[in-house]
This record gives structure tokens, sequence and C-alpha cells, in this order.
């Protein structure tokens, strides 16, 4: 009854109450496997709580201990929903269960503990024995808000962890869970986009008023040559700078900003030729690695982000000369394909320049450039085997590989105005086909290839290599193609981007490039529930940014600079676009 009256909604003082009392029950377990024992029957009846919510455990019936090991050789009793996964198989191939361990028994803790946070199971259990333990062993914990609780992203992490189905995956022991749960005592449950948060709001407006002061027109950072290299690419530099105050105006509409943004895309240009401009073979952006037609690491990237500025200031010549210098820049030979090094790249930031200028002023020059583009890797495309099998593209991402590809061609065409190349549709469903089902959510691999073993695949969340790209693929594929089963992809990639654990606040492969895969499909959904989430992750990335290094607090795929960016963009989410990356209009 007391866990009953503590979940109440909305009441932030009742859930912290609710968090010290899932402390409680932790350290009244860990002092049990202190002492050698473990409790063997994890349930709801055998937790007391007293009036002044002390804690104690009872029925020691199929207790083991280390000092009679034979005990532990008894048949598994217990609730069958709180079996760990090797309990669990154990009885599925007909045995009695498996000899109670301290890990087996941090797995039942966590899903008491996740019942006590929500009120229901952490799965949604079948009837039958067999289905249950099948579930146990392969069904990932459904989220809080699945089980129609409030999202508690903090706590979310730790119960997640403890329901590991690999005893190594979980903590080392309960004081590291304790400890955890602790920590998230300074977060609050989700709370709704309609009802502000007065810490939060200024938590962002510190974290804007702490960096933006480093960019004014008067600024030491401005003149000098104090920026470390690469010193002027969008990814690492000026550009970036430029093109982040750019998207902040926008944001905000303010002028002011906008006048930093032509000055230090001015800046940016001007410094294009200098040593360093662009790599820095210290942090292994070499010449070899940028090539000639990088838009986001080379010089193709200057002017395109000085063409952005230059039409919200509504200066048509100079934004014409700079799509002409992009033009110019982004025709020298490559052999690189991908949307951060090669074709695919040219074809993302073409349709932006196509799209800035407007429909009644495109430049022949960049849509006849574009077109060529196109026609040049899609030769290469279509020499490919099948995704996933042998060929010389092994990244499913967006940054590197496939989804990179197929984003690039869907926005360029629908910029543009032009047929989508008649493979399209078939490739997409290849890189459909090699989702994998993980809960409710999708992944993709970071590879995948022929004859590569389950096991050995990696995974992300992030923009670069991870759901968080493929989110914004399956999102543009649905609106421009209307495909029901892109639709859902897109939501598959949403929920894993959200649920990833993973705290790096970077915008390239972290946290804030999540929030915007989040914010897309807000967009696209109008579930404003995505604004809450994306909105979750950006203050994780605010708390993460101390850990950027301090040579990339000015880079905005890399530092903090793309952070103050997100937070610029959730001030109006309905239009919030993933910088130097999406078509802004």
């Amino acid at each position: 009854m007391l866990a009953l009256h503590l979940r109440r909604p909305r009441d932030r003082g009742s859930r912290g109450e609710l968090l010290k009392l899932a402390v409680a029950i932790v350290r009244a377990y860990e002092r049990l496997h202190e002492l050698g024992v473990i409790h063997a029957d994890v349930n709801p009846r055998n937790v007391l709580i007293g009036p002044d919510e002390s804690v104690r455990i009872l029925d020691f019936g199929l207790a083991t201990s280390q000092k009679d090991p034979t005990h532990g050789l008894l048949p598994r009793g217990g609730w069958s929903y709180l079996y760990e996964p090797e309990a669990a198989g154990n009885f599925l191939h007909g045995g009695r269960g498996s000899t109670p361990t301290r890990l087996g028994e941090q797995y039942s803790l966590g899903a008491l503990l996740y019942q006590l946070f929500t009120g229901k199971w952490y799965l949604n259990f079948k009837a039958s024995a067999e289905e249950m333990y099948r579930q146990i062993l392969d069904d990932a914990p459904l989220s809080f808000e699945e089980s129609e609780a409030e999202a508690w992203p903090e706590v979310e992490t730790v119960l997640r962890r403890a329901l590991s189905k690999q005893p190594a995956d979980r903590f080392p022991s309960l004081t590291e869970l304790r400890q955890q749960l602790v920590q998230a005592s300074g977060s609050d449950p989700l709370r709704s986009a309609a009802v502000p948060d007065p810490r939060q709001a200024r938590r962002r407006a510190e974290f804007i008023a702490r960096l933006l002061p480093s960019y004014r027109l008067s600024g030491e950072l401005l003149q000098s040559d104090l920026l470390p290299a690469p010193k002027v690419s969008v990814a690492y530099g000026r550009a970036g700078i430029a093109h982040a105050l750019y998207r902040m105006s926008c944001a905000g509409d303010d002028p002011q900003l906008l006048a930093q943004a032509d000055a230090w895309s001015l800046s940016a240009v001007r410094r294009a030729d200098q040593e360093g401009a662009f790599t820095n073979d210290e942090i292994g952006v070499t010449n070899k690695l940028v090539g000639e037609v990088s838009t986001l690491f080379g010089p193709p990237g200057v002017p395109a982000v000085k063409a952005l500025v230059a039409g919200a200031m509504g200066d048509s010549t100079t934004q014409a000369n700079a799509v002409a210098s992009f033009v110019r820049l982004a025709s020298e030979p490559s052999e690189g394909t991908d949307a951060t090094l090669g074709l695919a790249g040219l074809l993302v930031i073409g349709a932006m320049l196509v799209e800035a200028a407007g429909d009644s002023a495109q430049p022949a020059a960049l849509k006849d450039f574009g077109d060529g583009v196109l026609r040049t890797l899609w030769e290469s495309i279509d020499a490919h085997p099948p995704i996933g099998e042998d060929g010389p593209v092994r990244y499913l991402g967006i940054a590197h590989g496939w989804a990179g590809f197929l984003y690039s061609t869907l926005q360029w065409c629908d910029s543009s105005g032009i047929d989508l190349p008649k493979n399209t549709g078939r490739r997409l469903h290849e890189l459909a086909d090699c989702a994998e089902q993980i809960g409710k959510g999708l992944r993709w691999p970071s590879e995948r290839y022929l004859g590569q073993a389950p096991a050995t695949r990696k995974y992300m969340s992030g923009w670069c290599h991870g759901t968080a790209g493929h989110t914004l693929l399956w999102n543009l594929a649905h609106r421009i193609l209307k495909e029901e089963r892109y639709l859902s992809l897109a939501q598959g990639a949403a929920r894993y981007t959200w649920h990833d654990p993973d705290g790096y606040p970077s915008l390239c492969c972290g946290l804030a490039g999540r929030s915007y895969a989040l914010l897309d499909y807000y967009q696209l959904s109008g579930d404003p529930t995505w604004v809450d989430r994306a909105g979750t992750l950006a203050e994780r990335a605010i708390q993460g940014s101390p850990g950027i290094p301090a040579n990339m607090r000015h880079s905005l795929y890399k530092g903090e600079l793309g952070v103050a960016t997100l937070i610029s963009d959730l001030e109006r989410p309905e239009s919030a676009k993933f910088p130097f990356f999406q078509t802004q209009f």
C-alpha cells in the first residue's frame, strides 16, 4: 500500500520517497549478501516495510548460505515472475532450477524494483510457464511508459542493467546497484512538455550564457588563431561556429547572432588556405581521411555555410557567389561515396543550398552538379551486392554507409524535383531487412557482412553509426514515399535511440544527435512525448558536457557547441533540424 501511495502521478516528492524506499530494499539484500546469505525467494510478500519505512526481509525457507552450500541444491521455489534467466533456462529444458547466486538474485531484485516503481511487471508475461520462461530469456524490459508509468530515464537505466540477460552484464554486486540508485536521486520522472521545469530552463540558459560570449564580434577568439586545428572545417572549426550561430539565430529570431554568424563565416573563408585549416594528424584527421570533397571536414563546407548565412541575411549576391564556390570545390575528383567524406555528403548539402535559394532561384549550375553527383553515386551503388553481403561497403549507418547513401538520394531528389533512381526502393528494403528487434525497438549493427558472427556485431544509438541516423532516414523515407513500413521502422529506431543508456554528449555520436533524431520523429508523428524525451537527452548532454575534451569545446559535431545549438532548437521543436545535415526549409 505504501508503494501504491508513493506512485501517485505527478507528485515529485512522493516519487523521491519511492526511490528512497527502493534504495532501502536493495540495502537490506546487500546486507544479506555481505553475510554470505542468498535469500532465493525475492517477492513483494517477503519484504516488510515498517511504519518508519525500515525494511525487513521475511521467509528464509529457501535461503542458501556459503556455510551450507548443499542447501542451494534444493529445488527452486518462489515466484516465477521473478526468476533470473539462468533459472528460467534450466526450467525450460526440464531442470529443477539453477543454484541461487548473488547475480541471479540481483536480477530478481531488479524485477521487484520495476514492479515497485510502476505497479506492473517488467514484461507482459504470457499465461503458460514455457512462454514465460522464454520471455525471461529473450525479451527486453518494457520502458516505464510502456507500463503506463512516467518515464524516469535515470532509474530505468539502472534497472535495465540489473535486468541484463547475461550475469556478467549486471552490476558486480548490490553495492554498485544501490550506489547507482542513490545517484539517480537527483533526478525526476519525465515532465510533460506542457509543464515547464524552471530548473531545467535555468540549466539550459546557464549553459548558453557560458558558451556564447566566446563568439562575440569583439572577442579574442574571432580575431585570433586560438582555435585548435582543424581550425576552419564545419565539424571542428570556424565554419561550424558560423553554422551554429546561424541556426541559433533562426531558432530565436536573433539578428545579433546572425551578424556574428556572418563574421565567423567570413573568417572561415579567409583562413581556408592556412595550415591546419582542415586537418590535425594528432587526432587522426589527416589529409588522406578528409580528401578533397568532404563537406563536413573539408573545404566545400566553408562556402556552403557562407551561402546559408548570406541567404538568411537577404544578400543574394553573396549567396550566389558562395554557391558557385561550393560547386567549384565540390567538383574535385573523389573516390569517397559516403555522407561525411564523399559524394553522398555533396548531395545532402546541395539539397540544403537548393532549398535555401528558393524554388524561383535555383542555381542551374548547382542542380546540374547535383544531378551528376547522383548519377555517379548510383553507378557505384548499382554495382554493389545486396546490403549485408560481401561488398566494399560494410557500414550500415548514415555517416559512412548505406543509410547515408539512401538519405542523401531521397533528400536530393525531393529538393531538386527529379525522380528517384530505379533501385532506390530495393535498396531501402534491403537495409530494412537488416533491422534487428530488441524489445519494442529496432537497431542496426554498425557493420554487416556475409559470414559475420552475430556475436561480433556492434550496436550504437548515435547519429554517425547508430539508430539516430536510421531514425532520420526512415522518417524521410516515410515523408516522401508514404509507405507504412517506413513509419514502423522510424518508430522502432526512435525507441532504441531513446532507450539506449550511452551518455556521451556530442552531436556526432552522442546525446545531442540522438535528441535531434527524436525531435524529427516528433515532427513526423505529432506525439509531444518525443519532445519530452528529446529534452531529457539534452539534459543528460548538458550534465555530461564537462567530460568533453578542452580542444573539442568549440567543435560543432564533437563539442559543446552542438549541445548549445540543440538547446536553442528545443525552444521551437516543430522546426528543429539536425545541423548541417537536414534541410532547413
